[in-house]
This record gives C-alpha cells, sequence and structure tokens, in this order.
C-alpha cells in the first residue's frame, strides 16, 4: 500500500491504528501520526506543579504533524488537505 494514494477516511483509519501518513502535497519529511494521550498524561502532570491533581488528568488522543524541521505540530486539517490524496508510509 505504499505507493497506493487513497482519500482522507482510509489515511484516518491509517492513523487511529497506530501508522503514518502524509498527503501527496506535503514536502518530503512532512507526515501525520497519532499520540495516544494516556502516553503523556504523567508527562504534564510533572510540570502541571500541583501533587493533589496527579492522576485526574485526561489526556485527549491527538494527531501530530511531524514537520520536516522536526517540529512536532497538533494537527488541524485544512479542507485542502480533507480533499487531498495520501499515502502511507
Amino acid at each position: 500500500m505504499a505507493n497506493q494514494s487513497f482519500d482522507f477516511s482510509s489515511a484516518l483509519e491509517i492513523v487511529q491504528e497506530g501508522g503514518r501518513v502524509a498527503s501527496i502535497d506535503y514536502p518530503k519529511g512532512e507526515f501525520l501520526f497519532l499520540v495516544k494521550g494516556e502516553a503523556i498524561v504523567e508527562s504534564i502532570e510533572s510540570c502541571y506543579g500541583d501533587p493533589s491533581k496527579q492522576g485526574v488528568h485526561i489526556v485527549a488522543d491527538t494527531i501530530y504533524l511531524h514537520k520536516n524541521d522536526g517540529q512536532l505540530v497538533p494537527w488541524n486539517p485544512t479542507q485542502t488537505e480533507l480533499f487531498s490524496k495520501w499515502i502511507k508510509l
């Protein structure tokens, strides 16, 4: 499936299953992936500063865009991206 392109609904399924996808319009090195909320709760709570609030937060799963310069950015899709063709990485 690496060379086959598909629509956003298929790309979303791949991301939800732990895969990575890229729009055919993205620069080389940019892709989307899912960060599970439970994987970052402890990290966030350690910075929160209130020991009495440890273990009470819920972090939502979030799709991130890995930019080609290494930045990780929470992703909000544009209309162009929603109608783009995607590939699995």
